[in-house]
């Protein structure tokens, strides 16, 4: 086997005192997604903290749920 290893590590992010968890997943050097949210109104605040963060975040809705992209 020959070629470069990368390591890919995911985290589940988990809200104090919250039901739900999300995952983020690496998708581009410096992106991530974070989700799936159950409600725009959770996709809405994970892009808020994103941008406080100065990332340029873009929320979108699959079969799966919301998700939000922040690069």
């Amino acid at each position: 086997m020959s070629g470069p290893w990368r390591v890919v590590v995911m985290c589940c992010v988990l809200a104090a005192g919250s039901a739900h968890a999300s995952l983020v997943l690496p998708t581009q050097e410096r992106c991530q997604v974070a989700g799936p949210f159950a409600s725009l109104v959770r996709a809405i605040e994970a892009a808020q903290a994103a941008r406080d963060r100065g990332a340029n975040p873009v929320t979108f809705r699959t079969d799966d749920g919301y998700f939000v992209r922040a690069c």
